[in-house]
């Protein structure tokens, strides 16, 4: 069952547009505690391992490793700056890079697209030091462009990318975004969104909360392991 899921995603992932794992994830490296902008970093979904390049050079860690089911083939240069890269399926890996402990883990747009995110989350438990923390990005399913289609087109039409992106298996919104987290042995420290630019911050902030959840197509949470905070 695995083998033959995997082809489907090699498959799907092999589709992407151009320039689909080379994008540098800023918004989500920003969004690391100061405190812990040191140390070692694991990115789940690295891709072309642009964001731990990125990473390394603008200081949010000492040490990178990617993990990714794709074979991006980093470019030689990116290559050298990488302390570890594994490939594989992060769902069937154990004991990656000799046990090691992370100061981050990041998840970028990687727990939808899994069929068991929840175990996924719990082994990043292990994965991290007691102070530790995951940053993760999910595209939520309350999006208003998401809501429109269904209620007023009466579709639920997949796409290339976004939140609907056809390689994506499961859905959150902003409390099943928290209790990912939450319920698998962490402490949610923050919740943010991303809108989509300047207007969309604009319009989330007159129309307020209620409005504005709307508005998100992404929620980008940071979480503890619970004893680490406790």
């Amino acid at each position: 069952m695995n083998d033959k899921r995997n082809a489907v995603v090699q498959k799907l992932y092999a589709e992407k547009r151009e320039g689909y794992f080379q994008e540098v994830r800023q918004d989500v490296l920003e969004a690391i505690p100061l405190s812990n902008r040191k140390g070692s970093l694991l990115e789940i979904g690295a891709g072309g391992c642009r964001t731990l390049v990125y990473a390394k050079e603008k200081g949010f860690a000492e040490a990178v490793y990617g993990i990714d089911i794709m074979d991006c083939k980093p470019d030689a240069d990116v290559q050298k700056k990488l302390n570890g890269l594994a490939i594989g399926d992060i769902q069937a890996m154990e004991n990656l890079f000799d046990g090691m402990a992370f100061d981050v883990i990041l998840c970028p747009d990687v727990l939808e697209h899994l069929v068991d995110p929840y175990s996924v989350v719990r082994k990043l438990r292990e994965w991290l030091k007691e102070d530790g923390v995951v940053v993760a990005s999910l595209p939520n399913i309350n999006y208003w462009r998401v809501i429109f289609g269904i209620i007023l087109k009466n579709t639920f039409s997949y796409s290339d990318r976004g939140v609907l992106d056809r390689s994506h298996l499961r859905f959150f919104a902003r409390k099943d975004v928290e209790a990912l987290f939450s319920e698998n042995g962490f402490q949610v420290l923050a919740v943010s969104t991303n809108t989509g630019g300047w207007r969309g911050r604009i319009a989330q902030r007159l129309t307020g909360w209620l409005v504005g959840r709307f508005l998100a197509y992404q929620y980008i949470v940071v979480a503890r392991p619970a004893s680490a905070v406790n």
